[in-house]
């Protein structure tokens, strides 16, 4: 709980249909919240928990095809817990968002002088 927590990656998944984002002055009010959901709807439960499921490769890090762990990886039981974690894992998610960021500068190299002729 904290109000201003962003869970990550956001940007481009339904976080809103997984968790709950309570406010902290409201905090004795979430227990009986989360109660009457449970025994009045748990349909609510259980459409997050799909989609919580549909979230869960996207905060995995897997390991480097390189390293040893990957091997064990692939022959445990993670490709079938999160079957596309090779397009949708934390590192997919970092790129994502760190591709917004590039420049579209027009003038990506400067310094004082004229050219090539420093000052």
């Amino acid at each position: 709980l904290n109000d201003l927590y962003e869970p990550p990656f956001g940007e481009f998944t339904s976080i809103s249909k997984a968790v709950i984002k309570w406010p902290m002055a409201s905090v004795k009010e979430l227990v009986a919240y989360l109660r009457k959901i449970q025994a009045e709807y748990p349909e609510v439960i259980y459409a997050m928990q799909e989609a919580g499921e549909e979230l869960r490769c996207w905060y995995a890090w897997p390991p480097s095809f390189a390293e040893w762990s990957w091997i064990e990886l692939n022959k445990g039981n993670f490709n079938s817990t999160c079957a596309n974690w090779h397009t949708r894992n934390a590192f997919v998610a970092v790129t994502k968002l760190l591709s917004t960021k590039v420049t579209t500068s027009r003038h990506r190299f400067y310094w004082p002088g004229d050219g090539l002729h420093a000052v």
